[in-house]
């Protein structure tokens, strides 16, 4: 596999509605659908669900699945290609962008900084506001820097969360589902979602650890009805989750990895998944990840870092 400095246009018709259950308690009081795009921007968007499960990986710079590797708040592509430095001459620098405007002319990835931007703007993707303060219940798109389509936007920490469960699903003995940090404001509901470890196109009974190779690896997200209706051999690994007959994911994760901001280098690829959220903290903002034996919405990380989106519905 050769890396190609190329990605994929997004398209806004793929994606898929996912009842939620939101519990009235939460700060999205009556949010009962998540529309979220069915690919990671940057990635393949004419891929089915399952194709992106059963897809063979040329490792970490391949974008087919994985998608881009986005800064926080920042909108052009070019900066978020797979390409190693030594693959895409003069698309990093180690000196910080003096504003946000600056850095859409150049897709160059900012490395050695704990921001790419020499200010910390909060309201790039999203109305820069933390989970205390509504980051979480007002949720908007800003035009100017949010790279998904039109009509979608970078999730928020709690669209996140509205994925996952207050308690360990009977399916994923083991599986630490979603939690949220200590001062995210509502509760999780239990969402009527299971999430299931896939790698190799197969469900990962195992939570052993995913080496970080490149290869595809990630959750698969199915209604829990669909779920526990699946045939056995499904659910333990014997058969694909590829296969025509088996049950119909909602979502597919894949653990994309990161790229590190101390030298720009791309890591964890096949190993674990880092989705960014909209929700700022004082001068990093929150995402969230998953590894081979949990998801979890994790306090914030410095912008820096490039890591995967998942776009969803504006609405």
């Amino acid at each position: 596999y050769t890396c190609e400095p190329t990605y994929y246009e997004a398209d806004a018709t793929k994606y898929v509605d996912i009842k939620v259950d939101e519990d009235g308690a939460g700060p999205l009081v009556g949010k009962t659908t998540l529309r979220f795009l069915t690919y990671n921007l940057g990635a393949n968007p004419n891929m089915t669900v399952k194709e992106q499960m059963g897809y063979t990986s040329g490792g970490a710079d391949d974008i087919t699945v994985f998608g881009g590797l986005y800064q926080w708040g920042r909108k052009d592509p070019e900066h978020s290609l797979r390409c190693s430095k030594d693959d895409v001459p003069g698309s990093f620098r180690n000196t910080q962008y003096t504003s946000a405007a600056d850095a859409t002319a150049g897709g160059q990835f900012v490395y050695g900084s704990s921001n790419w931007l020499s200010s910390a703007v909060g309201e790039l993707w999203g109305n820069g506001k933390a989970i205390n303060s509504g980051g979480n219940d007002s949720p908007v798109k800003n035009t100017d820097y949010d790279p998904c389509p039109s009509g979608y936007r970078v999730p928020t920490q709690y669209e996140w969360a509205l994925l996952g469960h207050k308690e360990n699903g009977p399916d994923n003995p083991g599986l630490n589902l979603f939690t949220t940090p200590n001062d995210a404001a509502g509760t999780i509901p239990s969402s009527g979602i299971v999430w299931v470890r896939v790698s190799g196109g197969k469900a990962a009974t195992s939570n052993a650890s995913w080496s970080a190779d490149g290869e595809v690896r990630g959750y698969a997200l199915y209604d829990s009805t669909v779920w526990s209706n699946a045939d056995p051999d499904y659910k333990d690994g014997t058969n694909a989750l590829t296969d025509p007959a088996a049950p119909e994911p909602l979502l597919f994760l894949p653990a994309g990895g990161r790229r590190n901001y101390s030298d720009g280098s791309v890591d964890r690829t096949g190993s674990l998944g880092y989705y960014w959220s909209s929700v700022v903290g004082f001068t990093d903002s929150y995402y969230m990840y998953f590894f081979s034996s949990g998801v979890a919405a994790h306090s914030p990380y410095e912008r820096a870092y490039g890591m995967s989106v998942r776009c969803i519905s504006v609405n």
